[in-house]
């Protein structure tokens, strides 16, 4: 019996090192090497192998993008309680890739990964909640699962939950909870959620009203390359609204909106802002 177990752990060891090297490999580019490593372990049963394997397919690295073959190793890894195997099953389900769209199976196969705590699982079942995706709408059962994924610092889910506060759906309406979400996944980099604190900082929905945090946050939507954003700034500078006026700002900012395909001729010429590039 001590033989058996020895031997198994020995095995087991050599599978995690043989995934390990398969993994090194797809994180440098190598994806050559990632599938002379993992095409052996996904066709010897290994789960994490399969869901691997499935997912060079679905990208196209290493091999001929397959949507098929990517659901075909997905639901290998899937069908052996694979957590991230379940979720990309989910996915393929929802998106009719590889396979006919299916929303119930989607939910489905979202809710076996979600059990497991796969947070990217909880917030599409979210998803699905709050739509009527697959199972019958539930904004209270769409809150449980964003409230799981957002609390593991997902910032869509973090969003979400600040919209069901702010509006009222499936919780008692409250601005205060709404802003504190919508200030954790603003804090991640979430375009729409720092678009939100914008809008409440203005109103003074939810949190005092301040002009100065209102434009902290425009500017970090901006410096991410929000268009809109960078087109606003461009007026707020040269026309002075909410800001003391700067026309070296407003220029700054009207370029970085035109390199991203926004419309500054008539602000261009009307302050003749080529005058106060940065250059000049």
């Amino acid at each position: 019996m001590k033989k058996i177990l020895l031997l198994l752990s020995l095995a087991l060891t050599l599978v995690a090192g043989e995934y390990m090297n398969g993994l090194e490999a797809y994180k440098r580019g190598d994806y050559k090497t990632a599938l002379h490593f993992w095409q052996p372990l996904a066709e010897a049963g290994d789960a994490g192998g399969q869901w691997s394997l499935g997912t060079m397919y679905r990208k196209g690295h290493g091999v001929s993008k397959d949507n098929e073959k990517a659901f075909f190793w997905f639901q290998k890894a899937a069908k052996q309680g694979d957590m991230d195997g379940e979720y990309s099953l989910g996915k393929m389900y929802r998106n009719g890739k590889g396979v006919e769209q299916d929303y119930e199976i989607a939910a489905y196969w979202f809710f076996k990964a979600a059990e497991q705590g796969s947070g990217k699982a909880q917030y599409s079942l979210g998803v699905m909640y709050y739509n009527g995706y697959g199972v019958s709408q539930d904004h209270k059962k769409a809150v449980q699962w964003f409230r799981e994924a957002a609390r593991q610092g997902s910032s869509k889910a973090q969003f979400s939950l600040g919209v069901m506060y702010y509006n009222g759906y499936g919780v008692l309406r409250d601005h205060r909870s709404a802003f504190e979400w919508y200030k954790r996944a603003a804090e991640q980099g979430d375009i729409k959620s720092q678009k939100k604190l914008i809008a409440m900082y203005r109103s003074g929905h939810g949190v005092g009203q301040s002009d100065e945090k209102a434009l902290y946050w425009h500017i970090k939507t901006a410096e991410q390359g929000d268009a809109a954003s960078q087109s606003e700034l461009m007026k707020m500078y040269c026309m002075g609204q909410g800001v003391s006026e700067d026309l070296h700002k407003c220029a700054y900012w009207a370029e970085k909106a035109y390199n991203n395909g926004e419309d500054v001729k008539n602000m261009w010429n009307k302050f003749e802002l080529w005058k106060y590039k940065k250059s000049n």
